[in-house]
């Protein structure tokens, strides 16, 4: 008691449909049919329904069904080349998406799919990163380990020219010998460099290191 709590209830609906009813009783320890004291009470607030694997931030509604605005981060120009480091570093990023079949990209980039350091959380291809230049893929990295929609992983990514590695919740190290990037200008999470892409996923904690942290670092950081 005494304070404001964020409470949900995951329910999943049976797969031949029918009706979802949620009631609220309130109880007082030993019935949920009583006379009360008179000024006892509680105040509700923000009553949310989604479809979704997880409860996401409040939605202001008016009584209608309200679509979420795509929301998107974006760090350009001197507010990112101040603090990158463009000979090497780390990148750690732990997210869930709501469709591991679908997009969840994110880029350090020139603001073009043609140069760019891209990653993403998808069970086709967990790509960690993908590197592009000019329009010519110069680099791929996978760690495969089996997504599954809503759950978190961590990942950790190492860049540093002929000595790109990046490990996916803990798991073996995947590594290139290609060159990154260097004509970049902005951090975009949530977002393709070019194009309104819709990403369903959950960014719990994003963090750079402007230095290349060791293979057995990238694993020991993203364990469980």
């Amino acid at each position: 008691g005494n304070g404001w709590y964020r409470c949900w209830i995951p329910v999943t609906t049976a797969s031949s449909g029918g009706a979802l009813n949620m009631i609220i009783i309130l109880n007082n320890g030993s019935a949920s049919s009583y006379a009360g004291d008179g000024y006892s009470g509680l105040y509700l607030w923000g009553f949310q329904l989604e479809q979704g694997l997880f409860p996401t931030s409040y939605i202001p509604t008016s009584g209608s069904t309200v679509t979420r605005a795509t929301e998107e981060t974006q760090i350009q120009g001197s507010n990112f080349t101040d603090w990158y480091n463009f000979d090497e570093g780390t990148l750690y990023y732990e997210a869930s998406v709501a469709d591991v079949a679908g997009l969840s990209e994110n880029n350090i980039s020139d603001g073009t799919n043609n140069n760019r350091i891209l990653w993403a959380l998808r069970s086709s291809a967990a790509r960690a990163p993908y590197l592009q230049r000019y329009n010519s893929a110069v680099g791929e990295v996978y760690n495969n380990t089996g997504l599954a929609d809503g759950v978190a992983s961590a990942l950790a990514i190492a860049l540093k020219d002929g000595d790109i590695a990046s490990s996916l919740d803990g798991g073996t190290v995947a590594t290139s010998t290609a060159d990154i990037p260097k004509d970049v200008d902005r951090l975009q999470l949530g977002m393709l460099a070019v194009g309104d892409s819709k990403n369903a996923q959950h960014i719990k904690k994003f963090a750079y290191y402007p230095k290349r942290l060791s293979n057995a670092t990238l694993q020991a950081m993203t364990e469980e």
